[in-house]
């Protein structure tokens, strides 16, 4: 095992991270290998370049990314800071799942606020006029559950915060402070947030969570294809304008597990330092996963990125998955 010094930032999905030291780690002829001393890190990037399963001294460890759950569309304001100063318009929004699906300037673009959230997290400011268009793309109708980081100050109306064609959107109605999942059918919550807080909504047929807490379960929606969402606006950017700050915006294809879905959920409200409700599972910690395959250990295809959280005293195990060789870098990170 060879373990180098090394100080760089890297920036990911999850946000900027600082790394130090190295340690790499190669099957190297074998067919698995371990690191002879304990990680020492809590936090971790994983990077393989041949497809391989990674593991540790334990039965569990703690998932520190979103990416293991496949979203379809994957905004982080915290993304934008490399890219835009405080005010600048922001002209793309990276989508950070892999897919592709930019949200770009369409007309009037929000503005870039390096604390707009609440005076420490980043966030995309939307003034009652602006909006951003991702060309989106599921042919198949099906369920989608959606997550959005937000504060919303609209003082009266409703606020498109994801717009979708065909006919879905996530709005919030300021007059009568409801939140609504919808494709047509009233699904409005009995309650919704409250002006000018930070929050994280959740929605998806099963229901509507605030900061995990249960506002409505078992919504009327009908199956769709999507073909593109506006972000601030409703589909059309003809109306419903987001008036405040969107931090974050994720899409699954498909309803979430209960398990998943509070997984998630989890990992966005240690991102953003939103705090979940105590009633939730991950209330007081991140959410962990145990080893998902026969092998003992997480797959990684080659040329993939992981972070994780564990334990600093884990010891770290690469199991080769193919014919050649497998080597992983295990930088330890500290995130910012």
């Amino acid at each position: 095992m060879a373990l180098a010094g090394a100080s760089f930032i890297h920036r990911n999905s999850a946000g900027a991270i600082y790394c130090d030291s190295v340690v790499t780690v190669s099957t190297s002829g074998t067919a698995s290998i371990s690191t002879d001393v304990p990680i020492g890190a809590n936090v971790i990037e994983v990077v393989s370049d041949q497809p391989c399963y990674i593991g540790f001294n334990s039965e569990r460890f703690i998932e520190a990314d979103l990416l293991n759950l496949s979203p379809l569309l994957l905004l982080d304001a915290r993304d934008l800071a490399g890219v835009y100063t405080d005010a600048d318009p922001i002209t793309s929004w990276a989508d950070a799942s892999g897919n592709g699906y930019d949200a770009e300037e369409a007309t009037t673009p929000p503005v870039y606020d390096a604390d707009g959230l609440d005076g420490t997290y980043p966030s995309a400011h939307f003034d009652g006029a602006t909006f951003l268009n991702s060309a989106i793309t599921d042919a198949v109708a099906k369920a989608y559950t959606v997550m959005v980081v937000g504060r919303l100050d609209n003082a009266a109306g409703t606020a498109s915060m994801l717009g979708f064609t065909a006919a879905l959107s996530l709005e919030y109605d300021a007059d009568n402070d409801k939140f609504d999942y919808t494709t047509g059918t009233t699904n409005a919550t009995a309650e919704g947030v409250l002006q000018d807080a930070p929050f994280l909504l959740t929605a998806s047929e099963a229901g509507i969570w605030q900061n995990g807490a249960l506002l409505k379960s078992g919504l009327t929606l009908t199956d769709r294809a999507l073909t593109a969402v506006a972000i601030g606006s409703n589909a059309a950017n003809a109306a419903n304008f987001v008036d405040g700050e969107i931090s974050a915006v994720v899409v699954f294809a498909g309803e979430l597990s209960d398990i998943d879905r509070q997984a998630a959920e989890s990992y966005i409200a240690k991102s953003f330092g939103i705090s979940l409700v105590a009633a939730h599972p991950y209330a007081s910690t991140l959410s962990e996963r145990g080893h998902v395959s026969s092998t003992s250990g997480i797959y990684l295809p080659a040329n993939t990125v992981r972070r994780l959280v564990v334990n600093p005293n884990h010891y770290l195990a690469v199991i080769r998955a193919g014919s050649a060789d497998a080597k992983v870098n295990v930088a330890k990170a500290l995130e910012v």
